[in-house]
């Protein structure tokens, strides 16, 4: 099982691009391994809260990846990408408002 620790510390291999694409694969197949875990859980509902306040930080530094992205790429293509960047903002946002309403609803058990 990879952790984060052992993610974080790990040497990629290969050209800079490479690198690149590989993080990005992580990514996606970390969120598959989410999906699973949420899916696949006994009856209790997965911990929401704790959740989206790290798919909020994810979406943060995800818009702050996408930035970085489109630096150096003509006009047209910068502009689509800051797009995503700006609706990643929106989604975190979004995830920040979901918890907000998720800790003040009183508990159900």
């Amino acid at each position: 099982m990879v952790t984060v620790r052992t993610w974080l510390t790990r040497e990629r291999q290969g050209p800079p691009v490479d690198r690149v694409f590989d993080a990005a694969c992580d990514l996606m197949l970390a969120a598959r391994g989410l999906e699973t875990e949420v899916r696949e859980r006994p009856a209790d509902p997965p911990p929401a809260i704790a959740i989206l306040g790290v798919l909020e930080a994810t979406l943060r530094t995800l818009q702050g990846a996408t930035r970085e992205l489109g630096a150096g790429h003509p006009e047209p293509e910068m502009d689509a990408i800051a797009r995503l960047g700006d609706a990643l903002l929106r989604a975190a946002d979004e995830c920040e408002r979901a918890r907000a309403t998720l800790l003040a609803a009183p508990p159900t058990r």
